[in-house]
């Protein structure tokens, strides 16, 4: 019975965590809540796993918000995205750049990962080139540049950002996504 509530306990405490970290960075400090919620999981990933009682349950119970969390950004992004594309402040040759940008991304995160190589094997981390390729398909598509797109896009004018330079960071870093 104990090790059931403490269980309980620790779940509520990390999502108290991410919560706290949110709220502490939008309205205390003025920063970005995103950046802080990711920062304070990693902390807790490194330090908490030990303590944890029941470590099957909190992963899946992560899993599932971080799942329904997904689903809300790539969703609202999408519907976002697509607004923007019919307002005509994206013009033909946005998606030129956006290919252009997409392509010379992907080269430097492909020379990165291709030189840090000998790093991460002597790491023990051993990797194919298969690998890396995978590696560098994988950038940049994930819900946390999602999430700080529909951010600016939302609060472009609280932060001076023009709706012209808003909606094309945000149709970038949905075509980003998409690609």
């Amino acid at each position: 019975r104990f090790e059931h509530a403490s269980g309980l306990i620790q779940v509520a405490l990390t999502i108290c965590c991410a919560y706290t970290c949110w709220i502490l960075a939008e309205g205390v400090f003025e920063a970005s809540g995103v950046l802080s919620t990711v920062s304070g999981a990693l902390v807790l990933a490194k330090n908490m796993w030990p303590a944890v009682v029941h470590k099957d349950a909190m992963e899946h119970i992560w899993h599932m918000i971080e799942f329904a969390m997904n689903t809300i950004i790539f969703f609202l992004a999408g519907a976002l995205t697509g607004k923007i594309e019919t307002n005509r402040n994206i013009k033909i040759g946005d998606f030129w750049t956006l290919l252009l940008l997409w392509l010379v991304s992907a080269l430097i995160r492909l020379v990165m990962l291709f030189g840090s190589k000998p790093l991460l094997d002597r790491m023990g981390t051993k990797t194919t080139w298969q690998d890396l390729l995978v590696m560098c398909w994988g950038g940049l598509r994930g819900a946390v540049g999602l999430a700080l797109a529909v951010y600016l896009h939302t609060k472009a004018a609280e932060l001076g950002i023009a709706p012209v330079d808003a909606d094309r960071i945000l149709f970038f870093m949905g075509g980003f996504a998409c690609i």
